[in-house]
């Protein structure tokens, strides 16, 4: 045997009984970390998720008429998260279009009508008389307060990163 094939031998040894030496330390401690006796798993405190008794107060968005607090209030307790999924709010419908950053859109229903807080009041009211054939239907027992409640709070949404 070459020296030099003697040397790579004796270092292959050498990193297998460091290897074993590492393993049986490693064990030593896991073996000691147990021996105090089996710990209880502690559950992670969670936010609560009660949709009805939200706690943050929600920042406006500038210049958008309505309530956003009302409107997440009335979000949360219509038919919106059984379509819509929303951000911050229990709301992971996969029927209609994610409404995270619908206010960020220049536009609603696909080019339809220009994004604006009157206009998507006017979408949340009525999206088949904005455009006829959409699968959402009218809200027409929602008040004209309440459509404008909605879409503060969806105008909102940017300005209360969650």
């Amino acid at each position: 045997m070459t020296a030099l094939a003697h040397s790579a031998t004796e270092g292959r040894n050498t990193a297998r009984s460091l290897f074993w030496i590492l393993g049986a330390i490693a064990f030593s401690g896991l073996v000691a970390c147990t021996a105090v006796g089996p710990v209880t798993p502690v559950p992670t405190p969670r936010v609560p998720t009660d949709n009805l008794r939200l706690v943050a107060v929600l920042t406006p968005a500038p210049s958008v008429p309505g309530d956003p607090n009302a409107g997440r209030q009335i979000f949360v307790t219509q038919a919106c998260p059984s379509c819509h999924t929303l951000r911050g709010v229990q709301a992971s419908g996969v029927i209609g279009p994610n409404l995270t950053n619908i206010t960020l859109r220049p536009t609603l229903g696909g080019g339809a009508i220009q994004n604006t807080p009157e206009n998507l009041a006017r979408w949340i009211k009525n999206a088949p008389s904005v455009k006829p054939g959409i699968a959402m239907p009218a809200f027409e027992s929602l008040t004209d307060q309440q459509v404008r409640d909605l879409a503060a709070f969806l105008y909102s949404v940017p300005y209360n990163v969650q």
